[in-house]
């Protein structure tokens, strides 16, 4: 009997271990649907076939050559060798709450069992790790994700892996004096989050629930009617004498052993549902595998069945093209995908900034280009020099292709795709397979009501089909209308939203004028704004090799030309001409022969219109000293200042307010977004305050940030707005500082740097654009450091005098080189009136997204008691107009920091 089911059941007949299906089967059914699926591409699979057949002897050749040590890159060497091994382990009991700290993985999912390598520079996350190490070694990974919620807000998924640590090293850098570490930790159990929130210090906690490990029962379990059971025999009573099947000639077919044979006892349950026991056969795990690996072995004869993995998951990964996830170009062939580790094709590993990256190993590609020369320096292969690769049509980071770096090593040469950088399109060969792997979910969840699956599956099915015809109709039907629109496939909106991965912000200590002076110009001459286009002339023939690489930093994010600008002036203006500069002639006939620079900003599209002559024109002396003008302000408005009564005349948050000892907040009355206030100083007079009374105002700042963030983690981008004294644009006399924290993007400006540096990135994946603006400014003599913070006079000014301070962070060092710029504004340069914007990073600390560094952008605003606007429909509609000469306010900023630090 055992041999006259088979063919009712469906099973593969084999003779002497070939896999040929019986061609006698009288499930005619079958072959039909299984035909729509296949066959369809038969011809075209005898010319793969052939086509592949050509290279089969040098694939086999290939893979039996592999010289490298597939156990190194599981060891993640890169990291370094002093890793400590960390025993023990920590197992929860399922469906229990506990309590993790979490780390959120842009785009990487940690599976049980998997080994994920981490390198952590942030102090708070570093710190809360080395707790996570003297402890129970265990914290939740969770994927970073974009989901559609209520309100359109990036969120985490739910559902994540505890990890345990079982290396780990923590360093310090002697010069810096912060902290990171270094760690590899093992999936272990899967979790759901509960609840989650942030501590003080912005680590994010959560309490989880320890899931079960549940194993879907096959899909025909249940099926039978236990009262039938009493119908099937033992296999322990059973006869063990084998039965033959013969086809119409007489001809034994195969011989089949009842007792053993675990498919027939399976599929005999389909004929208690309304399905043959074929259909079954299509979806079943075992059934599809077998299935799958018979066509891999026509594409490629040199692969060995009984080393490749028996989940249908991992195996799909054998069976597609590989694309590019924002073109959908081709750039791997299903052939090409190989192993060159322990733990598969599949691996995760983490670069030097602690951005982990999960990739796809193959033998070559298509449609890649490649960025820079080869490194080792963190190479993720020892022996292995790595090179950036992007998609050819559009430039998104594939990965890294990596060539050996001596003879005797094989493959000389392959690629580490990364998996979100690249999407799995199916290959016409495996359109079959790869339908029914995404079905198997579908088919164990519903084992016990069966009919009730058919059902369903015909409605979708018909669903489908439906919503597919219709939309081939209507595309072929619009196709001829001239007037059809053609949408982009991406959006700058949605481009812009797409934030990516950049590498950390540091401060560049190894250029200066002197190093630009003596290595690239080869001239002692003083640099000046006037003189940047001979600068940048000389600058662009040196040789150096490091010379031009900055070279190339400075010329691709600003472009400066001159244009000569004549006048004409009648002898009837000249005397006024001449009054106005002051009676010196030199200047005179400069006016008659003026050059207008102009400075364009490729990235943030700023531009600033400088000439010099407007520079040095003689300034007016006003009617009587600006102090004085103050000081008569302040004692006119201080008895009736709302500020000064602010318990009484001011508004508070929803959590209420945050004071101290010298600073406060109070919500804006009349609000510009949903997180918006007023961080002011207790003392009324804007100009007589003192370090300790500023450091106060930002840490009330911070506290503010923080109660806000955590009454809605959404809000995660803060800003500072300052003005001082009414010409600045102040409402009020007494100080006082706008705070906002936005939850999609910041507002303005901001975003416009932002969004910038991002497309830096995007030119220049291994460069940070801060980094890099800071490195043009240091070479070019235009820049300050003070501690772990820049202050930088800016070449492109927004308005008179600007000086950027740009931080990692918001650190002391950061806080005390805003002030010294605020003295020098005040004290030194006598310019009282000034406006600054701030900018923090994100407050998601996990978040995978390039962050812009702590950053103050502040200028001057002319004399306190003018009456003409600094700002004109100029700045408003076309470009900016500062004259200053940025080498006289870098002068400034370094005298206030010997007098004042």
């Amino acid at each position: 009997m055992a041999d006259d089911l088979q063919p009712l059941l469906g099973i593969n007949v084999i003779i002497n271990g070939e896999d040929d299906e019986d061609s006698s089967s009288s499930d005619d059914d079958e072959n039909d649907l299984e035909e729509q699926h296949i066959d369809i591409e038969e011809e075209k699979e005898n010319d793969d076939d052939n086509s592949n057949g050509e290279n089969t002897d040098s694939t086999r050749r290939r893979l039996q050559s592999i010289t490298f040590d597939t156990s190194l890159p599981g060891t993640h060497s890169y990291l370094g060798d002093d890793l400590e091994d960390i025993s023990g382990r920590t197992i929860y009991d399922e469906d229990g709450l506990v309590s993790l700290p979490l780390i959120k993985l842009p785009g990487m999912v940690l599976v049980p069992g998997q080994t994920i390598p981490l390198t952590l520079f942030h102090q708070h996350v570093v710190a809360m790790m080395k707790e996570v190490r003297d402890t129970d070694k265990t914290f939740g990974v969770v994927a970073y994700r974009f989901l559609e919620n209520e309100e359109g807000s990036p969120t985490t998924a739910n559902i994540g892996t505890t990890a345990e640590i079982f290396s780990y090293k923590d360093e310090t850098d002697d010069q810096t004096g912060l902290s990171s570490a270094s760690l590899m930790a093992k999936g272990r159990q899967r979790f759901k989050v509960v609840e989650s929130r942030r501590t003080n210090t912005g680590i994010l906690m959560a309490k989880v629930k320890i899931l079960k490990e549940r194993m879907l029962p096959e899909f025909l379990e249940g099926a039978r009617p236990p009262s039938h059971c009493k119908f099937c025999c033992n296999p322990v009573e059973q006869d063990p004498t084998e039965q033959t099947a013969v086809d119409r000639e007489g001809k034994v077919i195969a011989s089949v052993s009842f007792v053993n044979n675990r498919q027939i006892n399976r599929f005999t349950s389909a004929y208690y549902t309304w399905w043959p026991p074929w259909v079954y056969k299509m979806y079943d795990p075992e059934s599809v595998v077998q299935r799958m690996k018979q066509k891999l072995n026509k594409w490629n004869e040199t692969l060995q069945a009984d080393k490749l993995t028996n989940d249908p998951i991992e195996l799909s990964y054998w069976c597609s093209v590989i694309c590019c996830r924002e073109c959908k170009t081709h750039v791997a062939l299903t052939n090409d995908v190989f192993s060159l580790s322990l733990e598969g094709p599949l691996g995760a590993y983490v670069n030097p900034h602690g951005h982990v990256h999960e990739t796809l190993t193959v033998y070559k590609s298509q449609n890649i280009n490649l960025m820079g020369r080869p490194t080792k320096e963190h190479s993720w292969f020892p022996g292995y020099a790595w090179t950036i690769a992007y998609c050819r049509r559009c430039t998104n980071h594939m990965g890294w292709k990596f060539t050996a770096t001596t003879k005797n090593l094989t493959p000389q040469k392959f690629l580490k795709l990364k998996v979100n950088a690249a999407n799995t399109s199916s290959s016409s060969d495996c359109l079959y397979y790869l339908y029914a792997f995404k079905s198997l979910d579908s088919m164990k969840t519903d084992t016990m009501s069966t009919m009730q699956w058919k059902k369903q599956w015909i409605v979708a099915i018909g669903i489908v089909v439906t919503v597919f015809l219709v939309y081939i109709f209507v595309s072929v039907g619009s196709s001829n209308n001239k007037f059809t629109t053609e949408w982009p496939q991406e959006t700058e909106k949605e481009h812009n939203q797409q934030y990516r991965f950049w590498p950390t912000f540091r401060v560049d200590t190894q250029h200066n004028e002197k190093w630009l002076k003596s290595t690239c110009l080869k001239s002692e001459d003083d640099l000046s704004l006037d003189g940047i286009l001979e600068i940048q002339k000389k600058w662009s023939k040196s040789q150096d090799s490091e010379c031009r690489r900055v070279y190339t930093m400075f010329t691709s994010i600003f472009t400066i030309t001159s244009h000569p600008a004549r006048v004409v002036i009648p002898d009837t203006f000249a005397v006024k001409v001449r009054k106005w500069l002051g009676n010196k002639e030199e200047l005179f006939q400069a006016v008659k022969k003026q050059t207008v620079m102009f400075i364009y900003n490729e990235y943030t599209r700023e531009q600033n219109v400088y000439n010099p002559l407007r520079e040095k024109r003689p300034m007016g002396v006003p009617p009587r000293p600006e102090r004085e003008y103050v000081e008569e302000l302040v004692q006119k408005t201080e008895p009736s200042c709302d500020f000064c009564k602010y318990k009484l005349n001011t508004a508070e948050d929803t959590f209420g307010r945050v004071e101290s000892e010298h600073s406060f907040t109070a919500a804006n009355t009349f609000k510009l977004d949903s997180w918006h206030t007023l961080i002011l100083t207790k003392k009324h007079h804007p100009l007589n305050w003192t370090y300790t009374e500023y450091r106060d105002l930002m840490t009330t700042a911070q506290k503010w940030l923080d109660k806000a963030y955590q009454q809605n983690s959404r809000y995660k981008y803060p800003m500072f707005v300052w003005d001082l004294l009414p010409h600045a644009g102040a409402s009020q006399i007494h100080p006082h500082v706008h705070g906002f924290l936005d939850a999609d993007r910041y507002q303005g400006a901001v975003e416009n740097w932002r969004v910038g540096a991002d497309e830096y990135n995007e030119d220049f994946p291994t460069q940070n654009y801060f980094s890099d603006f800071v490195s043009i400014h240091m070479s070019l003599g235009l820049a300050v450091q003070y501690g772990d913070a820049v202050a930088i006079a800016s070449i492109l000014p927004k308005k008179d005098n600007e000086v950027i301070v740009l931080g990692q962070r918001p650190s002391e060092d950061f806080f005390k080189l805003q002030y010294f710029v605020y003295r020098a504004f005040i004290e030194d340069m006598k310019k009282l009136c000034y406006s600054s914007g701030f900018a923090l990073p994100s407050l998601d600390e996990a978040a995978g997204e390039g962050k812009i560094p702590a950053y103050v952008r502040a200028i001057t605003r002319g004399a306190v008691e003018e009456i003409r606007s600094d700002i004109s429909s100029l700045e408003l509609f076309t470009s900016q107009n500062a004259n200053t000469d940025p080498y006289k306010v870098i002068k400034f900023i370094k005298e206030s920091i010997k007098k004042r630090s």
